[in-house]
Order: structure tokens, then sequence, then C-alpha cells
């Protein structure tokens, strides 16, 4: 997985395969999965990311594996002081 973060779109994106977007759906407030021809999620926007807390983020069911889990609490705490 691979992580940007925008700071003057107040917004991260979340590279989860390198498939092209097909559809997108916001699937809770702020948070958009972009999906593939298969419907598999390709990609995850976070907006409003300096308004979002940890535990908002966590209350969503993403489709990490346990190596992106990490990857993502990593970002978080290194950008939580840069937001």
């Amino acid at each position: 997985m691979r992580i940007t973060h925008d700071k003057e779109a107040n917004a991260a994106y979340l590279y989860l395969k390198t498939s092209s977007i097909v559809d997108s759906e916001e699937i809770a407030p702020g948070i958009v999965y972009d999906y593939d021809e298969k419907d598999e999620v390709v990609g995850i926007e976070i907006l409003n990311l300096r308004q979002s807390t940890p535990e908002r983020i966590q209350r969503v069911n993403f489709p990490f594996s346990p190596q992106d889990r990490t990857a993502l609490r990593e970002f978080f705490s290194l950008c939580r002081n840069k937001l």
C-alpha cells in the first residue's frame, strides 16, 4: 500500500492496487472507496483529514491486510502533528 497526503486538499489517498478506477462510492462521511472493473477496492480517499479523529477512522471497516493496517497507523502517527 502507498499513501499520499495533500495538505492543501486536507486529504489522504491510500493506493491498494494499480487497477484503473471505474467507480467510486462514499462509504462513510469523508471516506471514498474507488473500485476497479472487478468491483474490488483499489484506493481509498480520506477527506477532511484535519477534522478526522483516529477513533472515527477506526470505526470504518477498511479492506486492509495486517501489513496495511500497520502502515496506516504509522502514517497517521507521523502526520498527526503535520496535518
